[in-house]
């Protein structure tokens, strides 16, 4: 099927020019970034003289293999000899498209366009499963729209010396209006400079020589308008006129630089040893833009910058106490420019400083560090420039996770000032109300004994000064027992190791606790199991004793009959202490937090028994303290049995 072109748009005017050299470099150039199989060939044989990467792998040979042969022979669908004919009246019907479906050996099918082109003719190839455009101008006119890359044809404009001074644009493509943001109508009739006002004047002078020599250049540079990098490619088709292809490679710059700047750090970083990572990459920036000195900081708050790395040239405010560079916004107004419009800045003849460059590091769109250098040897140029911005970029996850951690440890430290402030104020009220108490408590027990003493008092008297005289003394125990819990806290206890016999010390409880297991009708039973001299070992004599008084007293006072029984095995180098009653017992959840302070296993509104809760929190200290283990075996109505083991004991 024929269609009619009914204009040539000036992309079609520029392939037509193409007869060798630059044209044909710009002709593959275009057909490479085709979206479609295309593929040019000479009338003579239709013999193949250029096509893209997607023709030569449908047609199943590399580029360099399909040149020079039949496209007929290679295509995998078979051309009618009507269709034939129909593509050879193109030879002299150049205004004409032939439009063609195509059914493979495979039974795919494929839609083909034909057209003549200057001494020879073109064909895009699609897959029916792609949509058809039917109402495209020409097939000239989608080779340019359809290119991935930007392309421009221009026009040199020349003086009256036959200079080129400017470029006039012809034709455009919808990658370079969406790469420069400008409408094919507002393009086409001015001058490039106009187009692009930021134009490079490298890319300028290559199209210049372009138009002037016929031969094709390539060259690569940074648009700031836009902030992408460009690969420039120029050719042209006939003398006066050039063309500009314009390939996107900002993502290819970023990976390398990232690949560079990854691999030169960890190198650095590698043989930095103790060094911290900040000051490996602080060197590392400025050996490769050469300056003498700079930091790297995060940014406080914003309104300040705290060093995590610097260099000592004079040029910086001096270290704090902890060592470390703290710059003020407020005081260094280009700093507060980056912060503000997180941008690169360059200062000049700043601070005695030639040359300051600072780059922001990112974290989505806050300011959370700068990399500042200082006095370059030469002037920044645009590759130092953009180095400090990929090295901003890769800093950035590194950044956020070293403000993390500082928080962190600034909220712990806090933290733990704050608990060491609480406890010692609480240490000292609870040291200084034991004494205030103790001192009245000692006259209440020494002035209750002598009047115990007196011949004057009644019997019923005398039962009242005992019953003052025991609690007294109990409440005088609840002090010592705060006391030394105070102490615990505080860690100003220590182990005080001695020789000790232990059959001794059972024999001094049991006169100790006698009277007062009596007094309950329980049986008190000490059950050493070796013989005087074989019970000798070296233990903090205090420690060991108050633990088994402790809870020994317990057993006694939550046992209303039956026994309290204690002892000790020893095993090797470890003895093993056991306090076992007959009394309520203790339900399992209990277990654990039971030896936490001011707990108690009956924690009710109306208790039974009296204590304030800190006798096993005691025990558990004393034991931590002399690196041994305390537990117990207890069900409700079972009683209960307590065990603590020291370990490292020498057994004499």
């Amino acid at each position: 099927m024929k269609i009619n072109i009914p204009t040539y748009p000036a992309g079609t005017f520029c392939i037509e020019q193409v007869g060798g050299g630059a044209g044909y470099l710009l002709l593959d150039s275009i057909i490479e970034t085709h979206d479609d199989m295309a593929v040019y060939c000479g009338w003579t044989s239709y013999r193949i003289r250029t096509l893209n990467s997607a023709a030569a792998r449908f047609l199943g040979v590399t580029k360099k293999e399909a040149v020079g042969r039949g496209f007929f022979d290679l295509m995998p669908a078979q051309f009618s000899q009507g269709e034939l004919e129909e593509i050879a009246s193109l030879k002299n019907d150049r205004e004409q498209v032939v439009e063609l479906l195509l059914n493979s050996s495979d039974d795919k099918a494929f839609n083909v366009k034909v057209a003549a082109m200057d001494d020879g003719v073109l064909f895009i190839i699609k897959s029916v499963n792609k949509v058809v455009d039917n109402s495209e101008e020409t097939n000239f006119k989608m080779l340019f729209e359809n290119m991935s890359s930007g392309f421009v044809f221009l026009k040199g404009i020349t003086d009256d010396k036959g200079n080129i001074t400017n470029h006039q644009v012809l034709d455009i493509n919808s990658a370079f209006e969406i790469y420069f943001d400008k409408d094919k109508e507002q393009a086409i009739g001015k001058n490039i400079d106009d187009v692009i006002p930021d134009i490079d004047e490298s890319v300028v002078r290559i199209l210049s020589k372009s138009a002037l020599t016929g031969n094709s250049y390539s060259g690569k540079y940074y648009h700031p308008a836009t902030k992408k990098h460009f690969e420039v490619r120029t050719y042209s088709p006939r003398k006066g006129f050039s063309a500009a292809v314009f390939n996107d490679i900002k993502h290819e710059i970023e990976v390398r630089n990232d690949l560079i700047i990854k691999n030169e750090i960890s190198k650095a970083f590698a043989l930095g040893h103790d060094v911290s990572l900040y000051k490996v990459v602080l060197d590392f920036v400025l050996k490769t833009t050469e300056s003498l000195g700079g930091y790297i900081g995060y940014v406080h708050q914003g309104s300040k910058v705290i060093s995590l790395a610097h260099t000592d040239e004079g040029k910086l405010p001096p270290p704090d106490e902890k060592g470390e560079i703290t710059f003020l916004v407020k005081d260094y107004p280009g700093l507060q420019s980056v912060i503000d419009t997180k941008e690169q800045v360059i200062e000049t003849n700043v601070y005695g400083c030639t040359s300051i460059i600072t780059t922001p590091v990112l974290d989505g769109d806050k300011v959370i560090g700068l990399i500042g250098i200082i006095n370059s040897n030469k002037p920044y140029d645009f590759k130092s420039k953009n180095f400090l911005k990929g090295l901003a970029d890769y800093m950035s996850p590194l950044m956020v996770a070293e403000i993390k951690e500082r928080q962190y440890k600034r909220q712990l430290v806090e933290e733990k000032e704050r608990a060491e402030r609480n406890e010692k104020l609480k240490t000292a009220f609870l040291a200084n109300m034991s004494h205030e108490v103790r001192t009245p408590m000692n006259s209440i027990i020494g002035f209750g004994q002598l009047l115990a003493k007196s011949s004057t008092l009644s019997n019923k008297d005398k039962l009242y000064v005992d019953y003052i005289s025991q609690a007294s003394k109990r409440l005088l125990y609840i002090i010592e027992n705060i006391m030394e819990m105070s102490k615990l806290q505080t860690q100003q206890s220590k182990a005080t190791v001695s020789s000790v016999n232990i059959n001794s010390m059972l024999k001094t409880i049991y006169n100790e606790m006698e009277t007062f297991a009596v007094g309950k009708h329980i049986a008190l039973v000490p059950m050493p199991s070796c013989s005087d001299d074989e019970s000798n070992v070296i233990t903090d004599s205090y420690k060991v004793k108050k633990t088994l008084t402790c809870l020994i007293s317990n057993g006694i006072k939550f046992t209303s009959q039956g026994s309290v029984s204690y002892g000790y095995t020893i095993e090797g180098k470890y003895i093993t202490f056991f306090v076992r009653d007959t009394g309520i017992g203790i339900r399992k959840e209990l277990h654990e937090s039971i030896f936490t302070t001011f707990q108690q296993a009956e924690n009710v509104l109306e208790r039974k028994y009296d204590g304030v809760g800190v006798g096993l929190s005691l025990c558990k200290g004393y034991i931590d303290i002399l690196g041994g283990k305390i537990w117990l075996e207890s069900a409700p109505n079972e009683g209960s049995t307590f065990y603590f083991r020291l370990k490292n004991l020498e057994v004499g």
